[in-house]
């Protein structure tokens, strides 16, 4: 351009909420981490599934310090006691709270199962119809158990807690099999590096998962320390799941900036140069 001309022209070809809206799509698409921001956590929070998980991050970190203090031994009447007494009713509430979003999520489950018989691989089949029969069977008998301990169905606390621990066992079960299913895929030559990324942190939910049903159920007794790890470990898998599927709402463009081609200035701060003779 002439520095004579008095043309305009935008500073920024494209203007900056365009621009943002462009990232986030980006974002969404290639299944990065979204800005951590305040309108993107209340999206997250919409999600029943990632409410859950951040319940049990809460729930499992209470488990830790409740281990934690164990050595610690408190007596009775100090803070140390208050504070185990606290995580230990945190732990028993949230338990109680998160069972009660369970409901209701066998169905999808259920109806998943004619689409694993029609699997043309029969190990592929046989493990993804465990994983099903397992995981309903899990949900059915902790609403059983539920339903025990909130005294509606003939059996008390104790009874309730039993059926939970068959559950749990139930669900060891489900583990197991996801297990096996992710390493048959991660051993699958076909298999890109993206498929086995995925795949290898199926597996390390799996076995997390695992670690704590172990525990839950008295099938393989571990400290409640490593209860607690496990579990805080899982609830950040799965969170980080939900938390990349965000797709930020958009954000209204803003009136581009306009800038003098001769000065260099906006129309407001223009100074008129002297003219030469």
């Amino acid at each position: 351009f002439s520095r004579a001309s008095s043309a305009h022209i935008s500073i920024n070809s494209v203007p900056r909420g365009e621009g943002r809206k462009a990232r986030s799509a980006c974002v969404a698409e290639q299944g990065a981490m979204p800005e951590f921001t305040l309108a993107n956590f209340n999206l997250l929070c919409l999600k029943a599934d990632a409410r859950d998980r951040l319940g049990m991050i809460c729930q499992y970190s209470a488990r830790i310090i409740i281990g934690l203090l164990g050595h610690a031994a408190p007596v009775s009447g100090t803070r140390l006691a208050r504070v185990e007494e606290l995580c230990r009713l945190i732990w028993a509430n949230l338990s109680s709270a998160r069972r009660t979003q369970r409901w209701c999520k066998e169905l999808p489950v259920l109806q998943s199962i004619p689409q694993t018989l029609a699997l043309e691989d029969p190990v592929d089949r046989a493990l993804e119809l465990i994983q099903k029969v397992s995981l309903a069977a899990f949900y059915i008998i902790d609403h059983i158990g539920g339903l025990k301990q909130w005294k509606v169905l003939p059996g008390g606390k104790r009874a309730g807690m039993g059926t939970i621990i068959v559950g749990l066992k139930v669900l060891l079960v489900y583990c197991a099999a996801a297990v096996a299913a992710q390493a048959k895929k991660l051993c699958s030559k076909c298999a890109t590096r993206e498929d086995r990324a995925k795949c290898a942190e199926a597996t390390l939910k799996a076995v997390l998962l695992g670690l704590v049903c172990a525990h839950l159920s008295s099938v393989r007794e571990m400290h409640d320390v490593v209860c607690g790890i496990a579990g805080v470990g899982y609830g950040s898998l799965e969170l980080k799941g939900h938390w990349t599927s965000i797709v930020p709402a958009p954000v209204p463009p803003k009136a581009p900036k306009v800038v003098d081609a001769a000065i260099g200035d906006t129309p407001d701060e223009q100074v008129q140069k002297p003219k030469v003779r």
